[in-house]
C-alpha cells in the first residue's frame, strides 16, 4: 500500500461561534511545512489493587486512562496580502477594524480575547482514492512568526496552535485554494524607522516579527476530559528582529540600547495597492549582537521589544493591511 505524501498536504479553517464546537472549513491555505503534536493521550500504570491474581502468579499491569490533551499543531504557510494571511494575523492579535471601499484597510491590534478556529489537515489520498485528514477544533493561536529574507521567496508565516480536541481521522472536505495570491516578498520592504533613526532598506538582511501570546497552564477540569478554553493569563511578548549591514555612519544604536531609549518602530511592505504597515509601540532594543568575519560585511542583529502604554491604541503592536478584499476573512479567490 503506498504511503501518504506530504506534497498532498493542505490546511483549511473555519471560524467557530462557540469555542470547541467544530464548524465547516471555508478557507484553505498552501503548506510549506506541518508538524503535528495533534493528540496526546495520557495513560498511567494502575497503582491500586487489580483483584485476585491468576494462576501464573500475577495480573498484567493495567493502564488507567487519563485525560486526552489535544495540544494542537504548528505549520508554515507563504504569507501574502490576502490568501487568509490577514485572518491569521487577526487570530494571533484579536481585534480588527475594516474600512475603505477598495482598496480596503484592515487595522489589526491586540485584544484580550482571541477567536477560536476549527482546522482541517489534509494529508493526501488513501488506497481507495479518498482524501484523508484530521479535524481539530477549539484552536487558539499561541505563537506567530512572520519572516522576510532576501531570497526571492514569499515571506513565511509560522503559527503554533493549541486546541481543545480532535475529531479523529476522516475524509477531508473540498479544498479550494485561492486563485489569486499576492505574496509579500522582501523586496517589497521599506526603510525601518525608530527613534529618529533610519535603517535603509537596501542594508537590511532579514526581518522577523514575533508574537508570543500569554497562554498559561493547560486547563483540565472536572466534568470533561478535554482541555478547556485557555486564558491569556500571562504577559504577551512582541518582538522585531532585524539583521542589517553595519554602516560607518551609524554610531548611536549601541548607545540607545545601553540607554534604554524607547520609540515607535515602523516598517511598511508594499506592492502596488497591497501593503503591510507594521508599528511596534514604545519599542526598546533588548538584544544587540554584532558579527564580524575576516571577509564580508560587518552585520548587526537587533531585537526590539514592544511595550503597551496608557495612551489609547498604543497596545504594543498595530498592523494595517491594505488589499482588495473587504473583510479579513476573505480567502482571496476573486
Amino acid at each position: 500500500m503506498p504511503a501518504l505524501l506530504g506534497r498532498g498536504a493542505v490546511i483549511g479553517f473555519g471560524v467557530e461561534s462557540t469555542h470547541g464546537t467544530a464548524v465547516s472549513r471555508t478557507n484553505w491555505l498552501r503548506v510549506i511545512s506541518l508538524a503535528g503534536h495533534i493528540a496526546q493521550v495520557e495513560r498511567t500504570a494502575r497503582t491500586h489493587s487489580d483483584g485476585p491474581a491468576d494462576a501464573t502468579g500475577g495480573m498484567p499491569v493495567a493502564m488507567d486512562e487519563g485525560p486526552i490533551r489535544t495540544t494542537g499543531m504548528t505549520f508554515e504557510t507563504p504569507a501574502s496580502y490576502a490568501d487568509s494571511t490577514v485572518y491569521l494575523l487577526y487570530a494571533a492579535m484579536g481585534a480588527t477594524a475594516e474600512a475603505g471601499s477598495g482598496p480596503y484597510t484592515h487595522t489589526l491590534t491586540l485584544a484580550g480575547t482571541l477567536p477560536s478556529l476549527t482546522w482541517e489537515v489534509g494529508v493526501g489520498a488513501d488506497s481507495a482514492g479518498t482524501d484523508r485528514g484530521l479535524v481539530v477544533n477549539g484552536c487558539k493561536c499561541s505563537e506567530l512568526d512572520l519572516t522576510w529574507t532576501p531570497d526571492g521567496k514569499p515571506a513565511v508565516l509560522r503559527t503554533v496552535w493549541i486546541a481543545r480536541k480532535d475529531a479523529g481521522d476522516a475524509a477531508v472536505g473540498s479544498p479550494t485554494l485561492p486563485l489569486v495570491s499576492t505574496p509579500s516578498i522582501a523586496w517589497h520592504g521599506g526603510d525601518i524607522g525608530w527613534n529618529s533613526l533610519t535603517i535603509a532598506k537596501e542594508n537590511i538582511r532579514s526581518v522577523k516579527l514575533s508574537i508570543r501570546n500569554g497562554f498559561g497552564e493547560e486547563r483540565i477540569g472536572f466534568g470533561d476530559r478535554y482541555a478547556q478554553e485557555p486564558y491569556l493569563d500571562s504577559r504577551r511578548a512582541i518582538t522585531y528582529e532585524v539583521t542589517f549591514e553595519h554602516l560607518a555612519a551609524e554610531t548611536s544604536l549601541y548607545d540607545d540600547w545601553i540607554g534604554g531609549d524607547s520609540s515607535n518602530l515602523t516598517q511598511t511592505f508594499s506592492d502596488g495597492t497591497n501593503s503591510f504597515a507594521i508599528t511596534l509601540h514604545n519599542a526598546q532594543i533588548t538584544s544587540f549582537t554584532s558579527s564580524t568575519a575576516v571577509t564580508g560585511v560587518v552585520t548587526r542583529t537587533l531585537i526590539w521589544t514592544a511595550k503597551a502604554a496608557v495612551s489609547p491604541g498604543n497596545k504594543g503592536l498595530a498592523i494595517v493591511v491594505t488589499n482588495g478584499y473587504a473583510t479579513s476573512l476573505d480567502p482571496g479567490t476573486s
